[in-house]
């Protein structure tokens, strides 16, 4: 054994992904990591395939944890991290499969760098197409994947180990103590933007993230999400950004951009329910038929825009809960905002529309320029 390399505890969640886990634990056990160095831990949140059959026929050796139904995707990393043996967690989506040296790079980067979390570089199935190598998030709470759907050539100008606000939960390396110390994903999250909020965290609390350009895995797109319906996907992404805007910005900022935050989400549902808010001036008089073609849009357009309704509604309930979450980050904060906010994406939010520009364009710049 090499008393030099940690032991790392590799996790994935699985939920009727028997054809992927016939790929992604393979490129596991192929890793050139010492294989007495590796445990491999999967967390089956209740499926209905013969995804435990082929594990524990093909697999015997592999860990295995049963939910006895669908827990998402952060409390199934949680449960693994309690229970893992390893200095270093090793987290990955089971849609994907992982270069040799996949671990070897991500190790050592960690040492290289003394970051205690880093992010893979992940490309398309075919290889041919970045899907990430970094990211960050808008003030709003939109994630935002650093080059994402850009051709192979792009990497070329990213082969220097860089500081990234979050990694992808889908292939990223984390120290275990550090991961359980900071509470993990948060688990109410269910799935979508918990490693956006774990790596915002992170940073407030003192500690680094960095990506390894080298360390390579290949990601089936959407091949376990897509199995949530689309509107599933919408909600859990806007309530989720709201509860990372409320929980991790200090107190001088964090009312200032929910505020900004929830006038950015009715602005564009004004967008989407084709609303001119000039039209609505008592000055102004509502043509019939303007307001029957509204209705009409708004009829192809109502499942979309009601979970985007829904998801503010659930992120208002849920203050009580978020509220304790936030004390206690906030009484642990190390950094400051202007500190872990060089790491935002630095896109302005835009509307495709000039006139919603125009009515609310002073309203975003406001927020946005007063940052602090």
């Amino acid at each position: 054994m090499d008393v030099n390399k940690p032991l790392i505890s590799i996790i994935l969640v699985n939920y009727n992904g028997e054809h992927h886990l016939r790929q992604c634990v393979p490129s596991l056990k192929e890793q050139t990591y010492p294989k007495e160095l590796l445990e491999i831990i999967v967390v089956d949140n209740c499926s209905s395939d013969k995804s435990l059959d082929y594990l524990q026929q093909y697999h015997a050796d592999v860990r295995i944890i049963c939910n006895d139904s669908n827990k998402g995707f952060a409390k199934p990393n949680n449960q693994a991290a309690e229970l893992a043996k390893g200095e270093y967690l090793a987290l990955i989506n089971n849609d994907m499969i992982a270069k040799k040296d996949w671990l070897e790079q991500l190790v050592a980067t960690a040492k290289r760098s003394q970051a205690e979390c880093v992010a893979s570089t992940i490309l398309n199935w075919e290889g041919s197409r970045i899907d990430y190598i970094g990211g960050g998030v808008s003030v709003y709470g939109h994630a935002v994947q650093k080059c994402w759907n850009e051709p192979i050539q792009t990497l070329e100008s990213h082969k220097a180990e860089e500081e990234t606000l979050f990694a992808c939960g889908g292939a990223m390396l984390i120290e275990k103590d550090v991961y359980l110390k900071t509470g993990g994903f948060d688990e109410d999250f269910f799935a979508y933007c918990e490693d956006v909020d774990l790596g915002w965290r992170l940073w407030i609390l003192g500690f680094r993230v960095v990506t390894s350009p080298n360390a390579v895995t290949y990601h089936r797109h959407n091949g376990t999400s897509g199995k949530f319906s689309k509107y599933r996907r919408i909600f859990h992404r806007e309530r989720n950004a709201l509860y990372m805007i409320y929980k991790n910005y200090d107190s001088n900022n964090y009312l200032k951009f929910l505020v900004g935050a929830l006038l950015y989400r009715f602005a564009r549902l004004a967008e989407q329910l084709h609303i001119s808010p000039k039209q609505y001036y008592f000055t102004h008089q509502i043509k019939w038929w303007h307001s029957l073609r509204n209705k009409i849009r708004v009829i192809g357009r109502a499942s979309a825009i009601l979970v985007q309704v829904i998801a503010i509604a659930c992120f208002t309930h849920d203050i009580r809960l978020l509220t304790a979450k936030r004390q206690k980050i906030q009484e642990q904060r190390v950094r400051t905002d202007e500190e872990v906010m060089r790491l935002f994406d630095s896109k302005p939010t835009s509307f495709k529309q000039q006139e919603y520009k125009k009515y609310f364009g002073d309203v975003f710049r406001f927020f946005e320029n007063n940052k602090m």
